[in-house]
């Protein structure tokens, strides 16, 4: 009699084990699924809508950028959700080949500022450097970030967190400048040194933090909008001169 209670709570203990892991399989399906129809989704949006989205950029930019001040010009425009989700759409596309994440953020840097510009500008003030800083433009790097986590999504590489994804935009300016100051006499361009080019300094302060948490929050708001985007197709508006 013992044996068979024994055999007989074995057996149910096994079972409840059984549907343990049955719940979790079922959990991680629902995952992936979630992700393959958020893809499929964002997919579809692209495909149908990257005619809009060209459109959209072409009439309300002209880039890349060539001077530091309209590159606060630029954050602002793109408080425009629709020129935001254009502009991402129509990077997305173009970089969708890429399969590196320096690959991806050096690219997107340079369809968006012109190389001499990455000389020009540093991701924070420090010390006595007097060039623009555009690491607390939340609009502008929130679009940086889901173009690059979105072209790794392509090839199913994780997404970067937004520490690293910072790290990641830095060494891409950095690189682009100091290739820029190495082409050109030194009188031409604003860093000309790559102590001076590959100055970005790494300390990490409360206000990056806040800052970091805002372009995280943007992102967010911007796939959630290029998933759901339901194309109005009005005519775009004139083009921003200042831009």
């Amino acid at each position: 009699m013992k044996e068979a209670s024994a055999t007989e709570e074995n057996g149910e203990a096994e079972s409840r084990y059984q549907q343990k892991v049955l719940q979790a399989l079922r959990s991680i399906l629902d995952v992936l699924k979630s992700m393959r129809n958020e893809k499929a989704s964002c997919e579809t949006v692209m495909k149908d809508n990257m005619e809009h989205f060209k459109k959209v950029v072409k009439s309300q930019l002209s880039l890349p950028i060539l001077v530091p001040e309209e590159v606060a010009v630029l954050n602002a425009a793109l408080c425009d959700m629709e020129l935001s989700i254009s502009l991402c759409a129509v990077q997305i596309h173009n970089l969708r080949t890429l399969g590196s994440k320096n690959q991806i953020a050096k690219a997107v840097l340079l369809a968006i500022f012109s190389r001499s510009l990455c000389c020009k500008i540093q991701w924070k003030k420090r010390g006595k450097d007097l060039r623009f800083a555009f690491g607390h433009l939340i609009n502008l790097n929130a679009v940086f970030g889901v173009v690059i986590n979105s072209v790794l999504a392509i090839h199913k590489r994780p997404s970067l967190p937004m520490s690293t994804m910072t790290e990641v935009i830095q060494k891409a300016r950095r690189f682009i400048g100091y290739e820029y100051s190495q082409s050109i006499t030194k009188s031409a361009c604003a860093a000309a040194t790559e102590n001076q080019v590959d100055d970005d300094d790494a300390a990490i302060t409360k206000a990056d933090k806040e800052t970091i948490m805002a372009i995280d929050q943007r992102m967010v708001q911007l796939n959630k909008a290029l998933i759901e985007y339901d194309a109005q197709h009005e005519q775009p508006p004139k083009k921003r001169n200042s831009v």
